[in-house]
């Protein structure tokens, strides 16, 4: 019984953690996220969205170094479409690449190099990102960068 109770709670250790280290969520966007004029665009169903996926501690770059950062897209069942991701309000000095990042059908990841220059002001902001998928509106969200010497 002591063993069983042990397992239990080894189990509910490990899902406390998966929880509490989960990746930050956006709102929904893509064709079946909204409805125009009280209607949903024709074909458009509600499974027809996405929400972006970012690290939910944020991100830390040294300034001179680049860190790379994986940004992501929950895809509703029938939303195949490729999403560009924008980031704005990005501190001075600090640059990513690819500079139109773009989540292609059927992935959900994709790679982001921010780079600091060795004078961007340290400090942390608030950096806003939004994908934009073909058809529909778009989904955004927001994390932190935080610039350390």
């Amino acid at each position: 019984m002591v063993r069983n109770l042990m397992s239990v709670g080894v189990w509910a250790a490990l899902a406390f953690a998966a929880v509490v280290g989960c990746n930050k969520k956006s709102e929904s966007g893509g064709p079946g996220a909204v409805s125009y004029a009280g209607k949903k665009p024709t074909g458009a169903t509600g499974e027809d969205v996405f929400g972006l996926i970012m690290p939910a501690a944020g991100v830390t770059i040294r300034r001179g170094t680049a860190t790379e950062v994986n940004f992501g897209i929950e895809r509703g069942k029938t939303f195949d479409q490729e999403v560009l991701l924008q980031f704005t309000d990005l501190p001075k000095g600090v640059a990513f690449e690819p500079i139109e990042p773009v989540i292609k059908r059927g992935e959900q990841r994709v790679n982001i190099r921010f780079t600091a220059d060795q004078d961007t002001p340290t400090g942390t902001t608030t950096v806003k990102i939004s994908g934009t998928p073909y058809k529909g509106p778009r989904a955004t969200n927001q994390f932190k960068l935080t610039i350390d010497k």
